[in-house]
C-alpha cells in the first residue's frame, strides 16, 4: 500500500512540476525531465498501479472498501 502511494504521489508531484516548466520540461538539459522519467518508471516498474489496486480489494462476499476509486 505504502509503495504504491509513494509511487502515485511521485508522479503527481513530478508531473506538476513539469506543467510548471511547460516545454521546456522536455528538453535533456533540465533535470525535470529526468525527475518525470524516473517517477514513471517507478511506477510502472515495481507493478504497483493495477497489480496493487487488485490485491488490496475487500474478498469476495465482504463490502469493498476501496481507496482507489474515486468519488
Amino acid at each position: 500500500m505504502a509503495k504504491w502511494y509513494a509511487a502515485e504521489v511521485g508522479v503527481k508531484v513530478v508531473d506538476s512540476a513539469l506543467q510548471l516548466h511547460g516545454g521546456y520540461g522536455y528538453i535533456d538539459e533540465y533535470d525535470i525531465s529526468r525527475f518525470y522519467r524516473d517517477a514513471k518508471i517507478v511506477e510502472i516498474y515495481e507493478g504497483v498501479k493495477e497489480v496493487g489496486k487488485t490485491c488490496y480489494r475487500a474478498p469476495p462476499g465482504q463490502k469493498d472498501r476501496s481507496l482507489f476509486e474515486e468519488e
